[in-house]
């Protein structure tokens, strides 16, 4: 687009704006798009059904959970369990029940020992061996004692272990049982006592050869504590036996469980699932055969209960994808019928909802391609985006229902939607610099369908609606306008009501401070009614502990580093009543030399009846040697189970089971130990590491929970601080008025103060997931006031004004995101049931703080608009048309050539437009009146604007040029003088002349042009923004011999300019803004009328003097053109005929129109002019 310099190519060549079609196919082209792609997207994506993708990764505590549960519970392993029907929580009881469940579950193993899937079928064994918790538990039982000792004498060097089988030939045993009666002759202490009884061939130095030096001393304080306790109890027996603080009976809970592994551990949430469904099928298959043929009549069958990371993720998997089927009919159909309840329309509503699936496929898009999965926070996106996009809908749907769409309102209403998704969507985006990847994936979902169905409402949408024409009921309008007058009538008492709730607030600050708003409790993220956690709580437990009570570290590194670290805290430990360390249980459990393999291969069979019977021979009763027996008889069955398994089998799968879950090979050769020892000892060792390199790490969920509740606070703290930087920046950008930022802030406090109070009421709290979702309230409760703030600030202040255009429009979105945020409690995952109850409570408070709290604060803070004015349409830039920067740019011309000069001011108008839409937008209505097109190119419209504001940038270049550099330099760019006859005859007629021009071009280089030919020029002006800037200005003109008349409200103004006329002076006025109140006329222009100001022309009238149009407009290259009219005659008649004035006014605009038309550009009209209806001054 070219301006041109003069008016006479403006019938072929003027400006025109061309109406383009709106173009279809983009939009279509998009949707084929995104639907193509988003069903590929969900046919492959994932579904991540683990917790540990939610939690920041590199914190110590996550890392050594998360580790120790890949790493000790393996991804091949069901474990089922037979829970009591009505009570899970009771073991049961009797030896006739206890009979029953090992037959049921002997049956059960061969049953599922069939499947293809299964690779073997055994007896569960609570970590390590029965009767010992690890970690976390003290305990041992006789039997569990002896299967340590066996185990630890299998894995002995082959060298050491050949000194048990010597001892166990007849002639050692029965030597041994003679130096066993001496040594009882000579009548022993209690302790050796003790002693011979548990270990009466001496296999303790064997057994602990492998046991680090430095855990020596414990195991002596140990040893010594075990007697004196037995001593004590006067119980030979109980230390024979090796148990020590035994809990009683009544109190054990014996839970009965099969382990089965697979071959393969499945892939996928599909795999896990049909792992799953055959298992189970399969286990119920036999229950029932069981119930009808062997179960005793009357006694009710234990259920079946499937755990393990397969039944996990199997479980989760299909409850997610039940809760998002739900979630989303529940939210569609809650959105449907509240939009059919205020609008009464079911076609845009079809349209509506189709868009917004788009948006869903979109996310959908993006999950699939940045993240391959979906996590159980995300399962909320897609009703979030249901609620949240169908806020823009809305908008659109109501400006077409209310029948409020033109040209302006429509371009308004698009920048607003765009502006609020790019506002949400950076409330979600912030979420990305989050420590918790749940919320990082949640951020990238949202923002993508936020953007998509955006751009779907301002394209598609709108064309739809602009067809169809839809109506919107009749009781909108009145009931909006009735409730804005309602609450402008009760102002007064709503705001006493406001002071008064700030001052009980305050007043009761010591009591709702002790409430805990916020509880970072782990198992309010578990899901609910999740049969594989009740299974694993139950298979967890023993003597009433949980399994997330126990700590511990995990600890890698070679079994001698390991044994090491358990060393050093066995040497720390206090052993109250002789209670057996479960570090000792460990470090006894651990494999040795590798020679178990070949140690029981040599082992005699039938040593332990051989060993009784020597015993026997020597007189000592069975129970003497009850314990060494059973360690005995343990060694035995392995080498039978050897024997019978042949080479290549395994006689120690049950011990390899119980010890793989605690020990796991690491993948540099090491290994994986899950180790009892004190959480506080595992971070001491791990502080001074990084995870990546650390060799203990701790495993405690006490310290998970206080390691996520620092995690969350430091996120919200951290984004909160960033959020709110961008809020106030946005709304300054939105406003330029800190004191309509100053509404927004206060607005936002008190909608957190009321998501309070609601949580108060509720008796709720913030967990971490919706502790981290107070930036996205931030968000959408600035997104409200923001608009709504907007509204009165354009409508005067008048409530009533922007209820009519706002208040159903906020009321019905909010209401729609709230079904968004809320349809995810309708769900299983206690996670977003509580993000979900959090965000509907703030989003109540921001809806009631828009309608309510933001009109109370505006009309208090702002001062309305005086009557007659055109509020928001200054026409210059409060925050830059300032003294100091006239100074600085007359500094800048002063070194830097004109051409840089020119390209700095031209970028920096053109950057001013980009980032002003609101300004842009007068402009380019402006613009649109010199078109001739009935429906101007609104795309060339915003160009040329931003032409416009470039244009001027590069005018102002020149305009400190004039100021600082030569005289000679300034006039040497004028290149075209056309008329400099009239103004000659009119300054030699001695009475003067009204130089009238408009805001086109650098209209102060006419000043130096007039001073050049010997005339005598008064500009007059409004007064500037401050006193400063008019007496720099009042300077500047003085250079060049023009003097300033600033307008005022006084007569004297007038009669001041009567003396410059009389003395012949020009007085150089400015025809097209017209003042506050003064009279007009309408000029027509290509595209419309314009008010022009009949001052002038009255003046003249007034003075005798006549009017003269003057122009100064920039040429293609870079010079000026200066032109003049004919003088046009005033009667003095004109004084008391208003239409005398409209005429000469005309006149004048018959001559300036055609070259402001001709230079668009250069028209640097920057309000819309009041029309003659409006500002007639009648």
């Amino acid at each position: 687009m070219q301006d041109n310099a003069t008016p006479s190519t403006t019938a072929t060549s003027s400006i025109s704006f061309a109406l383009t079609p709106r173009a279809w196919g983009m939009p279509h082209l998009v949707a084929t798009v995104l639907v193509v792609a988003g069903i590929w997207a969900v046919a492959t994506l994932r579904f991540a059904a683990e917790l540990w993708p939610l939690f920041p990764p590199g914190l110590q505590s996550v890392e050594g959970l998360k580790l120790a549960q890949r790493e000790m519970s393996s991804g091949r392993e069901l474990v089922l369990v037979l829970a009591p029907d009505g009570d899970t929580g009771n073991a049961s009881a009797g030896s006739d029940v206890a009979s029953s469940q090992h037959f049921l579950l002997q049956q059960l193993a061969s049953r599922l020992r069939t499947l293809p899937e299964v690779a073997s079928v055994e007896p569960f064994v609570r970590p390590g061996l029965a009767g010992m918790e690890m970690p976390g538990g003290g305990v041992l039982n006789a039997h569990t004692a002896q299967m340590l000792a066996a185990w630890v004498l299998i894995n002995s060097p082959h060298r050491d272990f050949q000194k048990l089988v010597a001892k166990l030939t007849p002639e050692a045993l029965a030597a041994r049982g003679e130096e066993m009666t001496g040594e009882l002759a000579g009548a022993p202490d209690a302790a050796q006592l003790l002693l011979l009884q548990v270990d009466p061939m001496g296999l303790k130095d064997i057994a602990l050869a492998s046991v680090p030096p430095s855990a020596r001393p414990a195991l002596e304080r140990l040893e010594a504590a075990l007697i004196a306790r037995a001593i004590a109890f006067g119980d030979a027996s109980e230390a024979a036996h090796g148990s020590t603080a035994a809990p009683a009976p009544g109190n054990q809970r014996h839970v009965p469980a099969l382990v089965i592994r697979t071959h393969t551990a499945p892939q996928g949430f599909e795999a896990c699932a049909e792992l799953v469904a055959a298992v189970r099928k399969a286990a119920e298959s036999e229950l029932a055969a069981y119930q009808q043929h062997s179960s005793p009549a009357g006694r009710v069958l234990p259920r079946i209960l499937l755990t393990g990371r397969p039944a996990f993720v199997a479980e989760i998997s299909t409850q997610m994808r039940a809760d998002m089927q739900v979630m989303i009919a529940l939210a569609t159909t809650l959105v449907a019928l509240v939009f059919y309840a205020f609008y009464r329309s079911v076609a845009p509503l079809a349209w509506i909802l189709l868009f917004i699936a788009l948006s869903l496929l979109a996310g959908g898009i993006a999950a699939r391609l940045i993240f391959g999965e979906l996590n159980v926070l995300s399962m909320a996106f897609a009703c979030i985006i249901l609620g949240v996009g169908m806020d823009y809908c809305i908008l659109v749907y109501h400006l077409h229902a209310m029948g409020l769409r033109t040209e302006q309102s429509w371009r308004a209403l698009r920048r607003a939607i765009w502006l609020s998704a790019v506002t949400t969507a950076a409330s979600f985006g912030v979420l990305w610099f989050s420590s918790f990847p749940g919320f990082q994936q949640l951020a990238v979902l949202i923002a993508a369908g936020l953007l998509t169905i955006a751009y779907f409402a301002t394209t598609w949408l709108g064309d739809v609606l602009g067809r169809s024409c839809p109506v919107a009921p009749r009781w909108i309008d009145p009931v909006s306008a009735a409730a804005g007058a309602a609450l402008e009538r009760h102002s007064a008492v709503l705001r006493w009501c406001a002071l008064a709730a700030v001052g009980l607030a305050v007043a009761s600050a010591p009591w709702w401070m002790e409430y805990r708003f916020f509880n970072p409790a782990l198992d309010r993220l578990e899901p609910s009614h999740s049969e594989a956690l009740q299974a694993q709580r139950l298979v967890a437990s023993d003597n009433g502990r949980n399994a997330t009570d126990a700590e511990g570290a995990i600890i890698r590194g070679s079994w001698e580093q390991i044994r090491a670290a358990l060393a050093q805290d066995l040497a720390k430990q206090q052993f109250v009543e002789g209670a057996i360390p479960p570090s000792l249980g460990l470090m006894l459990l651990l494999p040795g030399s590798g020679d178990e393999k070949l140690n029981v291969e040599t082992w005699p069979v039938l040593s332990a009846q051989l060993f009784a019977a020597e015993m026997d021979k020597a007189g000592f009763e069975p129970v003497f040697i009850a314990t060494t027996r059973g360690v005995l008889e343990i060694i035995d069955q392995w080498r039978a189970e050897s024997i019978k398994s042949g080479v290549g089998g395994d006689p120690f799968g049950q011990m390899r089971s119980a010890v793989a879950s605690l020990t796991s090979p690491a993948p540099d050769g090491t290994h994986y130990a899950l180790a009892p020892i004190s959480v506080m000892h595992a971070m001491q060792t791990a502080d001074s590491q990084s995870v990546a390199s650390a060799s203990v790490l701790p495993v405690s969920w006490g310290l998970l929970k206080r390691d996520l509740s620092a995690a969350a606070l430091r996120d919200v703290s951290r984004l909160s601080v960033f959020m709110l930087g961008a809020i106030v920046i946005l709304c300054w950008i939105a406003h330029r008025s800190w004191v309509l930022v100053a509404i927004n802030l206060m607005a936002l406090a008190g909608a957190l103060a009321m998501l309070g109070a609601l949580l108060l009421l509720f008796r709720n709290s913030l967990s971490l997931m919706s502790l981290l979702a107070i930036p996205l309230l931030v968000g959408l409760v600035i997104d409200y006031s923001l608009h709504f703030v907007l509204e009165l600030h354009h409508s005067g202040g008048s409530v009533r004004q922007a209820y009519r255009h706002l208040a159903v429009p906020v009321l019905l979105t909010g209401i729609t995101t709230t079904i968004g945020f809320g349809a995810p409690i309708a769900g299983n995952q206690p996670a977003l049931q509580n993000l979900g109850f959090v965000m509907d409570l703030g989003i109540a408070a921001a809806v009631a703080t828009a309608l309510v709290l933001v009109p109370i604060l505006y009309g208090s803070l702002v001062r309305p608009a005086p009557s007659g004015s055109v509020e928001g349409q200054p026409h210059y830039s409060r925050s830059m048309y300032r003294a100091s920067l006239f100074q600085l740019g007359s500094a800048l011309a002063t070194w830097l050539p004109l051409p840089v000069l020119r390209w700095m001011a031209g970028t920096c108008g053109w950057s001013y437009a980009a980032l002003r839409p609101d300004c842009t937008e007068r402009v380019t209505q402006n613009l649109a009146l010199l078109s001739p097109s009935p429906r101007p190119d609104p795309a060339e419209l915003r160009r040329a604007a931003r032409q416009t504001y470039r244009q001027f940038g590069m005018a102002l270049a020149d305009y400190f040029a004039m100021g600082v550099r030569p005289r000679a330099a300034s006039l040497a760019t004028i290149s075209q003088r056309e008329g400099y006859e009239h103004l000659e005859a009119a300054h030699k007629a001695g009475r003067g002349a009204i130089l009238v021009t408009g805001h086109l071009g650098l209209f102060e280089l006419g000043g130096l042009m007039m001073h050049e030919f010997g005339f005598r020029v008064a500009a007059l002006t409004l007064p500037e923004p401050s006193p400063e800037l008019t007496e720099w200005r009042a300077a500047y003109r003085a250079r060049w011999g023009v003097e300033t008349v600033e307008l005022g409200s006084d007569a004297f103004v007038y009669v001041q300019l009567m003396k410059h006329l009389r003395e012949g002076k020009f007085i150089a006025v400015l025809i097209d803004r017209p003042r506050d109140a003064g009279r007009t006329v309408a000029v027509p222009f290509p595209g419309g009328a314009v008010p022009f100001s009949t001052g002038p022309a009255m003046l003249a009238a007034l003075a005798g003097c006549p009017l003269i149009a003057t122009a100064c407009v920039r040429r293609p290259d870079g010079t000026h053109a200066l032109a003049a009219s004919p003088p046009i005659p005033v009667p003095a008649a004109g004084a008391r005929d208003a239409s005398v004035l409209d005429a000469a006014t005309l006149q004048v605009a018959d001559w300036l129109v055609p070259y402001i038309v001709a230079n668009p550009s250069q028209w640097f009209q920057f309000v819309v002019p009041q029309t003659p209806a409006d500002a007639s001054g009648k």
